[in-house]
């Protein structure tokens, strides 16, 4: 039940907008006044919806406001708000439902919808947020978010053997509610802790195009990428081709599927027979998120492989948000 109502509620919430000036009754500390007006062309964000209401926060003057406007589709909603002795919510205090809200917003940013188990999406976590991603505790992505639709990281590996790290960017871009594109790149290095010729080192990059259909609750991605790397006496890349799906079936836990596969080389009459399949789900709190989820690689031999590990290799990650 409580999956149904989540579904219709990420699908009902899209279809409301405004269009011509709005009354709005803050939320919380005055509910119940109308005591500011949503102009059309005022930028605003919903965070819920309760007993015909929808909560929203917007900015006028630079100052921040928080409060509710009536549910109604485009075409129905009114210039006023309705009486002042009926109440914008339903069973649970405006208290309550500011904490709900709040914690929804939480959750929905731990749900990670910029990622899927390795590959980016062509959305980005709220404006400000911070992350740090770990993958097997051993690679860790450190990553800001400035603005709505553009992204800036660091990427380092845990010295053991090798060491790595780079930078790296995202800019996307919306189209509309349910579409978007977007571009991404990382430029770095490497170096060995252990050599025995004295070439240690090389400079690693990649770059990427990206679009979703869909939203932060369910979407798909389609991606191709290229990623290459040398040193003074050898160069090499591969083109790499990534679609990956996620859905939100609670409030807590997303379902991801990633399937990649190469393209082509620098290298000429190489095969490429292989590609692999990566399934799992995303567990979310209101500041943590861990991956659980294994990679299935397709090949000619993969039997023998999936003879000892028949869910495939174990992939784990982890994401903390500030």
């Amino acid at each position: 039940m409580r999956i149904s109502a989540l579904v219709v509620l990420v699908f009902s919430l899209s279809a409301f907008s405004v269009k011509k000036p709005t009354a709005v009754r803050l939320f919380p500390e005055n509910s119940g006044q109308v005591v500011a007006t949503l102009n059309p062309s005022d930028d605003y964000k919903v965070l819920s919806e309760s007993g015909g209401w929808v909560m929203i926060k917007f900015k006028q003057s630079g100052k921040e406001i928080k409060g509710w406007i009536p549910s109604a589709p485009k075409s129905e909603i009114e210039t006023k708000a309705a009486p002042q002795n009926e109440k914008p919510w339903s069973a649970s205090s405006p208290a309550t439902l500011d904490r709900d809200a709040e914690r929804e917003l939480h959750y929905r940013t731990s749900s990670d919808p910029a990622y899927s188990f390795v590959f980016p999406t062509a959305l980005q976590l709220p404006k400000g947020t911070v992350v740090a991603r770990g993958l097997y505790f051993l690679g860790w992505t450190f990553e800001y978010t400035p603005t709505d639709s553009t992204s800036v990281g660091l990427r380092l590996t845990v010295p053991i053997g090798i060491f790595a790290g780079s930078v790296q960017a995202k800019q996307t871009f919306s189209i509309n509610d349910e579409f978007h594109v977007g571009v991404t790149g990382y430029f770095g290095g490497l170096t060995s802790l252990f050599t025995k010729n004295g070439n240690s080192s090389a400079w690693i990059y990649g770059t990427g195009l990206m679009t979703t259909v869909g939203n932060a609750d369910r979407g798909i991605t389609f991606g191709g990428y290229l990623f290459g790397g040398g040193s003074d006496d050898s160069y090499g890349h591969i083109v790499l081709a990534d679609v990956n799906a996620h859905y939100r079936v609670t409030r807590r836990i997303k379902v991801m599927l990633d399937y990649m596969a190469p393209i082509t080389t620098h290298r000429k009459n190489v095969a490429f027979d292989w590609s692999a399949i990566a399934y799992g789900m995303r567990i979310g709190g209101e500041n943590l998120s861990g991956d659980v989820g294994f990679v299935i690689p397709i090949y000619d031999d993969a039997g023998n492989f999936l003879r000892y590990l028949p869910l495939g290799y174990p992939f784990i990650g982890l994401s903390v948000f500030f």
